[in-house]
């Protein structure tokens, strides 16, 4: 999903969660329910790393 500068008043509402860590889906769910979120289905490849600490 190709998210643009928008995205910052939606983070703005949304609540952070356990350890203070804001949720990109909780951010993107409340985009949806105002119809400013749009995506489609890509092939590729998805990578994931997790949290920073297992990045290092």
């Amino acid at each position: 999903m190709i998210l643009d500068s928008r995205i910052f008043k939606y983070i703005e509402k949304v609540k952070s969660g356990k350890d203070y860590e804001l949720w990109c889906t909780d951010v993107i769910k409340l985009m949806r329910k105002n119809n400013n979120a749009k995506g489609m289905w890509v092939k590729g490849t998805r990578f994931d790393i997790g949290t920073l600490q297992l990045f290092r």
